[in-house]
């Protein structure tokens, strides 16, 4: 099977912000020069084997779950950024498993601060980078070897 393309994995990605939660996206003219704190993945395995990768800062995170659990960002906790970005993960992680032929199967998904997940082999992989609510949000969609 073939990795998607970027055009793919924007619009996925857009449908989520945009449609879902209301956060818009736009492109963005560099990479971003941090690493972004926060990560979150979902594995896909079966017949094709990926993993969808998030990562974006705490500031966007912490908007994402204001919009996906209705809060007020005073009440927001670390446990609800995670929750959020790993049910932001799981949104394009199923997605892309929709979009690809084959006998699939979704991990749950796993959120970490950077450097704490752990590293895949990675064969082919789509890097979408664009700013979300003028945060940036990196998606990646790595197939594994």
């Amino acid at each position: 099977m073939l990795c998607l393309d970027e055009e793919t994995l924007t619009q996925v990605t857009s449908d989520i912000c945009d449609t879902m939660l209301g956060l818009p996206l736009s492109p963005v003219s560099d990479d971003p020069v941090e690493q972004l704190p926060l990560t979150a993945q979902v594995r896909i395995s079966g017949e094709w084997n990926a993993t969808v990768e998030i990562a974006t800062t705490r500031q966007l995170a912490m908007l994402i779950a204001v919009r996906m659990f209705s809060l007020d960002p005073s009440q927001i906790q670390t446990d609800d950024l995670y929750d959020a970005l790993g049910e932001m993960a799981n949104m394009v992680g199923g997605n892309v498993k929709g979009i690809m032929n084959g006998e699939l199967d979704l991990s749950l998904p796993s959120v970490a601060e950077r450097g704490a997940q752990t590293a895949i082999a990675v064969g082919r992989a789509t890097v979408v980078r664009i700013a979300c609510s003028d945060e940036p949000l990196i998606v990646t969609l790595s197939e594994s070897n």
